[in-house]
């Protein structure tokens, strides 16, 4: 699970001590950084991971409208859900990865 905005921002003071003029400071915020990592039980490559691909804008109308021909395979959600992003213009990230896992369902039957 991904840092809290709150732990965001706490991290972001802790690596600003990195840059002190003062060893202990930098020590210490060091250790911080990492006891901040662990008590959530990430490391850096979770922190330091590349945002998620951009949707791919080209495709999405097209994927909805696809899943929408395949209503007895969708749940009532899933139907609401084509429904809503065929009202829309753009999807956004988080949508596209429920169109996507959608997608996996209506092309695997």
């Amino acid at each position: 699970m991904p840092l809290t905005q709150a732990e965001r921002t706490k991290l972001l003071g802790v690596l600003g001590m990195l840059g002190s003029d003062h060893d202990g400071e930098r020590a210490a915020a060091g250790l911080l950084a990492v006891k901040l990592l662990r008590e959530r039980g990430l490391g850096w490559d979770d922190v330091l991971a590349p945002p998620p691909p951009a949707p791919d804008d080209r495709s999405w109308k097209q994927d909805a409208i696809e899943a929408g021909r395949s209503p007895g395979l969708l749940t009532e959600w899933e139907r609401g859900f084509i429904r809503n992003l065929l009202h829309g213009e753009r999807i956004s990230a988080k949508q596209r990865i429920t169109l996507d896992a959608i997608m996996r369902k209506v092309r695997g039957a």
